[in-house]
């Protein structure tokens, strides 16, 4: 991840400006003052993305990646480790990233789904992942890894600790997180 001199900021003086309310009970003009949503902001190097370097789109929020190319199958594979690594708790997903040209990727902006729907709206929980370990085809890279099959595997463990778990809890929300629209 693009991680390298990045660092966390926190604004010490007004910035005036337009910017985003902050939840459903700023008013408009106070919202029209701001000029971040919040105090405390990441700050990260701008990624190079022209000349040899191109940005690109493993798969979606939703969307199983299926990538034919070798860097492809690479970032395929990492997001089967994931949930493999966890046991089934977590996902990623949205993955997309800037590849070199030495083959190298910078992943950004990543989403997270767990088995809990908790990590934020995009959060689509056991039914993304639940999604991901029926429609995941290995590759060879995650067979050089000797990843398991994630549908004989992972997704029981998951449904049998989930159902406690997730009784009450709706995690089949069908929209992302935008709280201005409210």
């Amino acid at each position: 991840y693009n991680a390298e001199g990045a660092f966390v900021g926190t604004v010490t003086t007004f910035l005036p400006g337009h910017g985003l309310p902050i939840d459903d009970k700023t008013v408009e003009h106070e919202a029209a003052d701001r000029s971040l949503l919040f105090d405390t902001f990441l700050v990260v190097p701008l990624l190079q993305t022209k000349g040899l370097y191109a940005e690109r789109k493993f798969s979606g929020n939703m969307d199983t990646g299926d990538n034919n190319d070798y860097i492809g199958k690479v970032v395929d594979a990492f997001a089967h480790h994931v949930v493999e690594e966890t046991h089934g708790q977590f996902m990623l997903a949205d993955l997309q990233g800037i590849v070199g040209p030495d083959r190298s990727i910078t992943l950004f902006d990543p989403q997270a789904h767990s088995i809990t729907g908790d990590t934020g709206e995009w959060d689509q929980g056991l039914v993304a992942i639940d999604k991901f370990c029926t429609e995941h085809h290995c590759n060879a890279v995650c067979r050089q890894l000797q990843l398991g099959k994630l549908k004989d595997k992972v997704v029981g463990e998951l449904k049998d600790k989930a159902v406690g778990e997730l009784k009450d809890k709706d995690v089949t929300r069908e929209t992302p997180h935008r709280a201005w629209e409210d």
